[in-house]
C-alpha cells in the first residue's frame, strides 16, 4: 500500500522495514531446545545467566543484520521507515 503511494506521487523514495521482523518479540530472549539443553548442563546461576544473555544477543543480532541488509539493498532510497511495536 505504501509503495503504491510512492509510485503515484513520485515525491520521496522510501523503503519500509517489515514490522514483523523488527517487533519487540523478535529480539527478546527465546527459550528453545538448544538453550534448554545448555541450561540443564550447567549448575551455577552465573553460568545460566551467561547462556541466556548470549542467546538474547544472538536474537538481537538477527534483527540488526536484517536492518543492515535492508539499508545496503535499498541504498537508492532517501528514507527507510521502520514501523515498530514496543511498549
Amino acid at each position: 500500500m505504501q509503495w503504491q503511494e510512492e509510485v503515484k506521487t513520485q515525491r520521496h523514495k522510501v523503503a519500509y522495514l517489515d514490522p514483523a521482523r523488527i517487533h519487540q518479540t523478535e529480539h527478546s530472549f527465546k527459550l528453545n531446545e538448544k538453550v534448554q539443553e545448555q541450561l540443564k548442563a550447567v549448575k551455577t546461576k552465573k553460568a545460566k545467566d551467561d547462556i541466556k544473555e548470549e542467546a538474547h544477543k544472538k536474537e538481537r543480532h538477527k534483527v540488526s543484520a536484517y536492518i543492515a541488509k535492508v539499508m545496503l539493498k535499498r541504498v537508492d532510497k532517501d528514507w527507510i521507515m521502520a514501523p515498530y511495536g514496543f511498549e
